[in-house]
C-alpha cells in the first residue's frame, strides 16, 4: 500500500512515486516481472489534489492538514483521506480467516518530503518490543542498501518528543500510525525524502535532483523484494552480511545494543536522583 502528497507542497514525493510506478510497469525488467507476480500493489499517487491543484504547502483547500485525521475522516470534507481507511481496512481483512490471522497489507509506505532534515529516511511506528523494532528497522536497512541516499542512522522510531510535535510527526491521525493501528505492521512507515539534498557517502553535500527521487523510487521498489528474498538482482549479495538473515542479524545487534544504552543511561539517571 503505496500513497503520496497528502501535503501538496512536498513535491519530490510525486517524484519518487512516478519512479516507483515507472518500474513497476517496465515491461521486460526480470524484477518488475517478480514485483507484480508476488504483489498487489495498491497506490494512492496524491492524496490532496486540491491542495495540490491551489499550490498550497501544507493543507487541503480548508486550511485543514489531511495527514492529522485519519482516525475519524469525513466523507464530506476530506473524502480523499476517507477512501484510503476505507481502503486499508478492506485490505487489511481481505482473506483473513479469523482475527489472529495476519494482515492482507504486507507494507505501508506513506511519501512525504522534509523541509529541514536531510537525506531520505523514515519514521516508523514506536514499541517497546525488541522483535517489532527489529522488524520495523529492517526494511529501511534493506533500503539503504539499494540506495546511498537512504540514511538508516537518520530513521526514527522512538516515542514522541518535544521536536515531534513541534513538527508534527509521529502523531496519531496520520496515516502511519492509523495503518499499524489497524494493521499491527511493523513494516508501516512515512517516507520522508528531504528538499535539501543529503551527503555523499564521502560526508559531501549532495543536491537532489527529479532523477535523484525518481531513481529512489526505483530502489524502494527492489528493496519490496529484498523483504521476501526475491530479487534476482539482489545488492544484499555483495554486501557483509550477505543475505537476508545476514541483514536481519545485523539490524538485532544494533537494536539490542542501543536497548541497553538506553536502560543503563536510565539506571544512571535513577542513580543521580
Amino acid at each position: 500500500f503505496v500513497s503520496s502528497r497528502v501535503h501538496p507542497g512536498e513535491t519530490c514525493a510525486s517524484y519518487v512515486m512516478e519512479g516507483f510506478i515507472d518500474f513497476l510497469l517496465s515491461k521486460d525488467n526480470e524484477q518488475t516481472q517478480k514485483l507484480r507476480q508476488k504483489y498487489v500493489f495498491k497506490i494512492l499517487p496524491m492524496l490532496n489534489p486540491d491542495g495540490v491543484a491551489r499550490g498550497h504547502y501544507r493543507n487541503d483547500t480548508r486550511g485543514v492538514n489531511l495527514n492529522r485525521v485519519y482516525q475519524n475522516p469525513s466523507i464530506e470534507q476530506s473524502p480523499t483521506i476517507f477512501a484510503a481507511k476505507q481502503l486499508i481496512e478492506y485490505y487489511h481483512n481481505l482473506n483473513k480467516k479469523d482475527e489472529n490471522s495476519k494482515s492482507s497489507i504486507f507494507l505501508y509506505v506513506d511519501i512525504h518530503g522534509h523541509a529541514t532534515e536531510k537525506g531520505i529516511f523514515v519514521y516508523g511506528n514506536h514499541s517497546n518490543e525488541t522483535d517489532f523494532k527489529i522488524e520495523t528497522l529492517l526494511f529501511p536497512k534493506l533500503v539503504s542498501i539499494n540506495n546511498h541516499c537512504f540514511s538508516y542512522n537518520s530513521c526514527k522510531i522512538t516515542g514522541l518528543t518535544l521536536n515531534d510535535l513541534v513538527n508534527g510527526t509521529n502523531l496519531d491521525g496520520c496515516g502511519r500510525a492509523y495503518a499499524h493501528r489497524v494493521t499491527g505492521l511493523a513494516q508501516a512507515y512515512t517516507l520522508e525524502c528531504s528538499f535539501n539534498g543529503g551527503d555523499t557517502e564521502t560526508g559531501e553535500n549532495e543536491t537532489y535532483t527529479s532523477e535523484t527521487y525518481a531513481n529512489f523510487g526505483k530502489s524502494l521498489a527492489e528493496s519490496i523484494l529484498d523483504l521476501t528474498e526475491s530479487n534476482i538482482h539482489s545488492k544484499v549479495e555483495d554486501t557483509p552480511m550477505k543475505n537476508l538473515a545476514g541483514v536481519r542479524a545485523w539490524v538485532t545487534k544494533r537494536v539490542k545494543a542501543a536497548e541497553l544504552s538506553a536502560a543503563s543511561k536510565k539506571k544512571v539517571l535513577r542513580k543521580s536522583s
